[in-house]
């Protein structure tokens, strides 16, 4: 065993981790994109026709998008997280970090009348590992996603978890 550790994972963890999938699946830059064409064309349009409803129009569909993206990254995130802790309340539940030479053991902490999770992830089925700021994010197979905040790591344990995690091939630092 090189480190072992509690941590507990909360709503904002699952929304941060759900922004990361958002800005590494670059779908926000086409939606910026398209915006800021379809708006430089309605300010085109309305310099060259001296008609200012495609102006009015594309503020309007401003304020919309505006709407829609708060809501996006940041309601329906929480409320998603929820929902999956209603599901599985393991996901968000007390956990227990042991990281071996070949693999990871995520636990759940006992609790009275709860269920006790182990999973035990040898290296070779790790499809990603991703590394942030905030936390660490394991993918598995079958999009399986566990986060351990780093918040609740003391430093010399977070430097032997980053230094043994940068050893394996499925390993990114992301900021």
């Amino acid at each position: 065993m090189i480190t072992k550790f509690s941590y507990t994972p909360t709503i904002e963890d699952f929304t941060d981790y759900q922004k990361f999938r958002l800005k590494q699946a670059k779908i926000l830059n086409i939606y910026y994109f398209i915006f800021a064409f379809m708006f430089a064309g309605a300010v085109y349009f309305a310099m060259t026709s001296k008609d200012f409803t495609y102006l009015i129009s594309t503020s309007v569909l401003a304020v919309g998008f505006l709407v829609v993206y708060f809501y996006d990254r940041n309601i329906k995130l929480k409320r998603q997280a929820m929902k999956y802790q209603k599901i599985d309340d393991s996901y968000l539940a007390e956990s227990e970090f042991v990281l071996n030479h070949n693999a990871i053991e995520i636990n759940t902490v006992p609790k009275e009348g709860k269920p006790v999770v182990n999973s035990i992830y040898p290296f070779s089925v790790i499809v990603a590992i991703f590394e942030t700021d905030k936390a660490f994010y394991l993918v598995f197979p079958g999009g399986e996603v566990r986060f351990v905040p780093k918040r609740d790591v003391s430093e010399e344990n977070l430097k032997l978890v980053s230094d043994t995690l940068k050893k394996i091939p499925n390993y990114k630092f992301v900021k």
